[in-house]
């Protein structure tokens, strides 16, 4: 396909972008504490410049120490940054692209953890619902203050050699909390009237248009919508962008919502491109070019947003993260080679919310410095690989790219593992794109892969040079009276659709799996209780899973009964005892289990004493845990 509109070329102020699609703004917490850049930083933007990124927009440098919400963001604060952060500018442009620095304060939406005890302001004294944070309200001489450090932090910029800046107006921090009435109480020339409310985010602009001049280009990037009681709107929304664009902005990048909605980075719940249609109304009414993000992971999605008028440019976060060299992908017409983003949040914002580096679940090469095809293997090994799952697949596809001669085998009729299952819950499905990813790939490497083949230990003599050992992990059967009974389910099975349940449902085990198939049972009308010994379930869960969980499980009447032991499994349903010490009945026609895995170890323990250090154990085989540990480590194993 021909993305005619995407591939075109379109001018921000006076730069002029080769294509449409832009890499946001996203947290790494890639640079050092002191706000200074690393070469993971670096390599990590210079990887999606080689790409095909037409404009890539770095994440929020902090103007002051009190603005960072993350320990490890980047700063441009004072002038002993600029040299750390002088050398990215210059490697992106070799690699072809544009590179705008986004600059903020986080506002109350921090903790002292992240911002180094440094005091927590906002424009009143509002407790933040996502932090706890109450803040100390900003006096008029503070507020000047902070003008002034985004204007020190723009001149900065600047001489680091970045193409322009953007100003964070959005996602509630600090100017978001100026700008909305949820947030700002205030009753001076700051406070009440939307025009008092967005003279912090004028004072901003009109001081660093005094530092740059009307050259430089300036972009600001504004949340639509708050899904807050009295927070701001797309009516709202219009207006501070008409008043934007009369004061110099040379770009509008749309996004919605703040860290107290959950919305701001859409989960896998969330439909494509949603927020196009608000990009859309800003398009009405300026004349600068409109960005919209949300939740596009396709390039041709991007260019149906653009062809329908809808923005100027798409920004697709996360799918820069999964393939850095999407673009060039599709301007190649090789959609089929693209790793699409699953929107499983679970090494980019799930780590990230606990305040570490980012990772990504099908990109193994994010959270290091080099993201270049490795060097072919001095020596070309015959290497076998036992276990189809997703370990064991990226496992093989990372010994093939060194050029090693690798055979997968799997004892299922298809490749996916464990891992396949995880497609089958509610909005799941795109985590199957990841497996047919790899295995396209693995047919492009050569990889002869051998499906209904149970390995064994006749593996140690058939002249492989080294065996990686990714059986999985198996579902663990706990010691249960009546646990063979014939309506006791794995929970697996019920979701491949391999068995079928009845209507009401008792599932033991509240954990991701529990958890998923309370919902997608609760979808088709079974009535469904989930017994969990711990004092809560889904500890593993990310924070949007865990919100829509709840959601769901209130949707279709989900019961939880916590701290609860099953003790038998009968004609009858379930006899277990509760918190208090009480005997109970739970009365079900069908028990799903969903008790967790162990590892499967056994052929690896068969072949090292005959193979020695030429075996590996590889993934759940080895340590039972979740998909993005285990396709790391088989990455790991096969670049090994």
């Amino acid at each position: 396909m021909d993305l005619k509109v995407a591939f075109s070329p379109c001018r921000i102020g006076t730069v002029e972008i080769g294509n449409r699609f832009v890499v946001p703004a996203m947290v790494t917490n890639f640079c050092n504490e002191d706000g200074t850049a690393t070469e993971e930083y670096i390599a990590y933007h210079e990887a999606k410049a080689r790409g095909g990124w037409g404009l890539i927009i770095t994440e929020d440098y902090a103007v002051c120490p009190a603005g960072k919400g993350y320990k490890n963001v980047a700063g441009l604060w004072n002038d002993a940054q600029i040299r750390s952060h002088s050398a990215l500018p210059g490697r992106v442009h070799r690699a072809g692209a544009k590179i705008f620095a986004q600059v903020y304060h986080c506002g109350r939406q921090t903790i002292p953890a992240s911002n180094g005890g440094e005091r927590i302001v906002a424009p009143s004294r509002v407790r933040c619902p996502k932090t706890g944070t109450l803040p100390y309200e900003l006096t008029i001489d503070e507020i000047g203050t902070i003008v002034r450090q985004f204007g020190d932090t723009a001149e900065r910029v600047r001489e680091c050699g970045f193409d322009g800046i953007e100003i964070h107006a959005g996602h509630g921090y600090l100017i978001s909390q100026f700008l909305s009435s949820y947030s700002n109480k205030r009753i001076d020339a700051y406070g009440g009237a939307l025009i008092n409310r967005a003279r912090f985010l004028r004072e901003i602009v009109e001081e660093i248009r005094g530092r740059l001049g009307r050259d430089f280009p300036l972009t600001a990037r504004i949340s639509a919508r708050e899904f807050m009681p009295g927070g701001i709107d797309i009516g709202d929304v219009r207006a501070v962008c008409l008043l934007l664009e009369g004061w110099g902005i040379d770009g509008l990048h749309i996004s919605v919502g703040t860290y107290g909605d959950n919305t701001n980075v859409p989960s896998m719940f969330t439909p494509h491109g949603w927020i196009a249609d608000y990009a859309a109304e800003i398009k009405k009414v300026v004349s600068v070019p409109v960005i919209t993000v949300g939740r596009v992971n396709d390039p041709i999605i991007a260019e149906g947003i653009l062809r329908a008028g809808k923005a100027d440019f798409v920004a697709m976060g996360r799918a820069s993260i999964a393939d850095p060299g999407m673009p060039n992908k599709a301007k190649a017409g090789k959609f089929e080679d693209i790793r699409y983003c699953i929107a499983c949040m679970q090494g980019c914002t799930g780590l990230l919310h606990k305040d570490k580096p980012i990772r990504c679940m099908v990109n193994t090469l994010i959270g290091g410095t080099d993201y270049a095809v490795p060097e072919a293997a001095r020596t070309r090994k015959r290497v076998a690989v036992v276990g189809g799952g997703p370990a064991g697949m990226t496992a093989a596809y990372a010994a093939a790219l060194r050029g090693h001669e690798v055979t997968l085998y799997e004892k299922e009729d298809h490749l996916g593992g464990n891992y396949r299952v995880a497609g089958f819950p509610l909005a799941k499905g795109e985590f199957a794109s990841y497996v047919s990813w790899l295995s396209g790939e693995l047919s492009r490497l050569g990889v002869k892969v051998m499906l209904n083949e149970e390995a064994d230990a006749a593996l140690a003599d058939a002249g492989y040079g080294t065996v990686l050992v990714a059986a999985g992990a198996v579902p663990v059967i706990p010691p249960i009276k009546g646990i063979d009974n014939e309506k006791v389910l794995l929970a697996e099975d019920v979701l491949r659709g391999e068995c079928a349940t009845k209507d009401t449902v008792a599932i033991i085990g509240g954990g991701l799996v529990g958890i998923e198939l309370a919902t997608f049972l609760g979808f088709y009308g079974k009535k469904v209780t989930i017994v969990e010994m711990l004092p809560d379930i889904a500890h593993e869960a990310t924070s949007a899973l865990q919100e829509q969980t709840e959601k769901h499980f209130k949707l279709y009447d989900v019961q939880v009964l916590r701290g609860t032991k099953v003790l038998e499994v009968d004609g009858e349903g379930l006899l277990a005892v509760g918190p208090d010490g009480a005997e109970m009945r739970i009365p079900c026609e069908t028990v799903c289990l969903a008790a967790g895995y162990r590892k499967n170890a056994e052929l690896y323990d068969a072949l090292k004493e005959k193979l020695k250090g030429n075996v590996l154990i590889v993934g759940d085989a080895e340590v039972p845990s979740n998909a993005l540990d285990a396709i790391r480590n088989g990455y790991a194993a096969g670049i090994s």
